[in-house]
């Protein structure tokens, strides 16, 4: 009896099951949000002089407001087409131009705070282990970071317009060779699987140096510093975790033969992902007062706090630094 095994079904499983994963991970994400919410306000003064929280903080309420933006955007779309359509074609055009222009402008706007995000903790990373590495030297230091954010953001935007700069002089004005639209092809997708991948791969490595010295002279810093360290290295593993589970799904589209759709499924999936794990890492290290939110939950206390109100209880105040590398 001669049987053959058929595996044809897999990269059609893999993909069902990327597609309910990030699914699940919305739902999550949305969850607790409010939770993560009200621990930042909730803490506001204490992490006062912590700039990299405050800015992924900012991170996810933007990453949140695109993305609500981009789900309002398509359902007056997908809702309203038929109305629209109605219209005088001139308003028409104008109303789905401006949605549209709307919705492309959101997607690259998250498209550019993914790539800013893996570029901002793979600079943590080195500069804290730098510090460790050569403390002689001042100039490393990670509250500096948060002030280059716009401009790693221009540079990513110049990055895409480079690479588009000549696809729109092949379109609208004489075409380019063959040969040059492929190495702009291989370059472009070279840095973008860099940015998106190969520094999400090394920054909790390279982070190793900054961990074991803690752990070995835990007595010369002080919490703040050990929790700041936790709460960036934290990330970086999460967002390993999440490319090292999303690799299978990811080469079950290789039958596509499309490049473009492996940046469209990876900015997907950091669409995702990355919201979330700012907030799984902060509620990590801020585990007591999730623990002490739920034991003793007082639903006035909790909306007034997450809807940025103070709470008489919290004061600001300054911890002790016995030793910082910030």
């Amino acid at each position: 009896m001669n049987s053959t095994l058929d595996f044809s079904y897999i990269p059609q499983l893999l993909q069902d099951s990327l597609l309910l994963s990030l699914s699940l991970l919305s739902i999550i994400s949305y969850s607790i949000l409010p939770v993560y919410q009200y621990l930042h306000n909730l803490k506001r003064f204490r992490e006062k002089d912590l700039p990299i929280v405050q800015l992924f903080n900012k991170l996810v309420k933007f990453s949140y407001l695109t993305l609500f933006g981009l789900i309002v955007a398509y359902i007056l779309i997908c809702r309203n087409l038929d109305v629209l359509q109605r219209l005088p074609i001139v308003f028409y055009l104008i109303t789905v131009a401006i949605l549209l222009t709307y919705l492309l402008a959101g997607l690259y706007i998250n498209y550019i705070l993914q790539q800013t995000f893996h570029v901002i903790l793979f600079l943590l990373a080195i500069l804290n282990s730098l510090k460790y590495l050569f403390p002689f030297n001042s100039v490393y230091s990670q509250n500096s970071i948060h002030k280059y954010v716009r401009h790693f953001s221009v540079a990513i935007v110049l990055k895409d317009v480079l690479f588009f700069s000549p696809l729109l002089v092949h379109f609208c004005f004489f075409p380019i060779s063959d040969e040059v639209g492929l190495i702009l092809l291989i370059v472009y997708m070279g840095i973008f699987l860099i940015l998106n991948l190969v520094i999400s791969i090394l920054t909790p490595f390279v982070y190793i140096p900054v961990i074991l010295n803690m752990k070995q002279n835990g007595h010369l810093h002080s919490q703040q510093h050990i929790y700041l360290q936790n709460y960036i290295f934290l990330q970086s593993l999460l967002v390993l975790l999440s490319k090292l589970v999303s690799v299978p799904s990811f080469l079950s589209y290789i039958e596509i033969r499309n490049p473009w759709s492996y940046l469209v499924i990876i900015s997907i999936g950091d669409a995702v992902t990355i919201p979330l794990i700012i907030q799984l890492s902060y509620l990590r290290c801020n585990v007591n007062e999730v623990i002490t939110l739920f034991r003793s939950f007082n639903l006035g206390k909790f909306l007034k706090i997450l809807f940025g109100g103070v709470d008489n209880c919290v004061r600001s105040t300054t911890a002790p630094v016995a030793f910082s590398i910030t």
